[in-house]
């Protein structure tokens, strides 16, 4: 994945991956969008509790991913596809979902603060669950 991040025209198919646990932190991910074709194909990826702080992920395809305990500090998913994904304990600090399609994503347990920036219209969930800081 590393050889791949930064190259903002390139597409990144990465579909059913198994990141589960890794550390993509820092990654740049993203592009515009060319065509209506995302540039970063992660659909039914497994990221489970993997950490992506400061990742741009933006205009990524993300559809179904497994994102439950992952950390998406800071991350940039502005205009990404998130339909279906499995976001369970998610720490969304500061991400930014400007224009994301979180259409039937499971956002239980997230957690979220002030700085988290969610898509026009959208209604985050009531309160952010989020873990005692120590």
């Amino acid at each position: 994945m590393r050889e791949r991040s930064g190259q903002r025209q390139s597409p990144k198919p990465f579909q059913e991956l198994n990141l589960e646990d890794a550390n993509l932190a820092g990654l740049d991910l993203g592009c515009a969008p060319q065509s209506g074709e995302p540039c970063t194909d992660l659909v039914a990826a497994d990221l489970g509790r993997a950490t992506l702080t400061d990742v741009d992920l933006t205009g990524a395809d993300l559809r179904l991913a497994n994102l439950g305990g992952a950390s998406l500090i800071d991350a940039d998913l502005a205009s990404a596809n998130l339909r279906g994904a499995y976001l369970n304990g998610t720490n969304l600090h500061g991400t930014d979902l400007t224009s994301a399609d979180l259409t039937g994503a499971d956002l239980a347990g997230v957690c979220f603060t002030y700085k988290t920036r969610w898509p026009i219209d959208f209604q985050p969930p009531a309160s952010p669950t989020c873990p005692p800081s120590s």
